[in-house]
């Protein structure tokens, strides 16, 4: 019996030894799926922040790139409304260097230097005409003094009183500019940024 006895013994001892085998495999099993979890994870979570960087990035520059072909549209949209503007006040512009040589415009210029020498009225009235436009003023016959001007007015005159401060601007110059920026917010043709 002692050979029995010892074999049980040696069973036990090989089963005890083949259990803690299988628990150390099991653990170490375990050990590796978890590391290779935490691996992978860790993996996972970079390469998810590497492709939302360059997710980032590519929507960056898309912007940049949007936003300086917006920018480009409107400076040349403005250049071709500069454009049109300038074509259309230049043609008014002619067509009134026209007027300037009408009778008419004699007829303008008398009866609009009235009504604005009116409104001021003052003994140190200044108007002030380019020179072909002197006489016309001269004859008004008021008391104000008539200066000449080598300004592009076109046609028409400015009136001005330092003692009562006040100026009136009746130049064809003057109009136009104050068209021109009427044309501008009138005209559509306006640049949304």
């Amino acid at each position: 019996m002692p050979s029995d006895a010892l074999s049980r013994f040696a069973e036990t001892i090989i089963k005890q030894a083949n259990d803690i085998k299988n628990q150390n495999i099991q653990k170490a099993a375990k050990r590796n799926k978890d590391e290779f979890d935490a691996r992978r994870a860790e993996i996972k979570q970079k390469a998810n922040e590497e492709v939302r960087s360059a997710i980032s990035k590519i929507r960056s520059e898309a912007s940049h790139r949007a936003a300086a072909v917006e920018e480009e549209n409107r400076v040349n949209l403005l250049k071709r409304r500069n454009q049109i503007c300038d074509e259309v006040f230049g043609e008014a512009a002619e067509r009134l260097r026209e007027f300037t040589g009408s009778a008419d415009y004699s007829d303008w210029f008398s009866r609009t230097l009235s009504d604005a020498f009116s409104k001021i009225n003052a003994a140190d009235t200044v108007c002030t005409v380019v020179p072909r436009d002197k006489a016309l003023a001269e004859s008004f016959g008021a008391r104000l003094t008539v200066n000449t001007t080598n300004s592009d007015i076109i046609g028409g005159f400015t009136l001005e009183s330092r003692s009562m401060k006040l100026f009136c601007d009746c130049t064809f110059s003057a109009e136009l500019e104050r068209q021109r920026e009427r044309f501008y917010a009138e005209s559509g043709l306006t640049i949304e940024v």
